[in-house]
């Protein structure tokens, strides 16, 4: 795996715990408990100073959920991440706004954005990436597919690959 790719990888990781997080809050409207499906499409991606093919769109990441992992989510949020400030929330109703930074490697990046709730089944969220070494767009559809597969429990979450949900952990289980 390149560096320009792991890069991405890591601010996407970034992205999806603001989007995994911001749904539980009680002010966001709920999700619908299932299955979520979360992709991501890059663009206008430049590393230092160097301008990187854009990321096609495709499942980076799956969870499981009901409102009380979504609520485990937001608390977790709410304390930040290694190496983040917590993120700063704004807007209302089903549009809200994004504000995030995170020290990654020793450098900075900074995410700013929207995230709309299309319906309880259907988010997205468009988002600009600012940092020493990366800049670059990213559009995240977070989609509900159904039920939580055989085996799994709310709060799982996971990669999707092949077509096959590859559990990571649970978001129950974390201090």
């Amino acid at each position: 795996m390149g560096v320009s790719r792991l890069a991405w990888l890591v601010v996407v990781a970034g992205v999806f715990g603001i989007v995994s997080s911001a749904r539980a809050d009680p002010n966001f409207p709920p999700r619908k408990a299932g299955l979520w499906v979360n992709t991501a499409t890059m663009s206008n991606m430049m590393m230092n100073g160097q301008k990187m093919p854009g990321m096609p769109g495709g499942p980076l990441s799956v969870s499981c959920v009901d409102a009380e992992s979504d609520l485990k989510l937001i608390q977790r949020a709410s304390q930040g991440r290694a190496g983040c400030a917590p993120p700063v929330f704004g807007g209302g109703g089903d549009t809200f706004t994004i504000n995030d930074t995170c020290a990654v490697n020793g450098q900075t990046m900074s995410t700013a954005g929207t995230m709309t709730y299309v319906s309880d089944e259907h988010v997205v969220m468009d988002m600009q990436m600012s940092g020493t070494q990366m800049t670059g767009n990213m559009h995240v559809d977070s989609v509900w597919s159904g039920a939580c597969p055989a085996g799994f429990v709310p709060g799982d979450y996971g990669m999707e690959m092949n077509g096959t949900f590859q559990k990571e952990g649970n978001v129950n289980n974390l201090p």
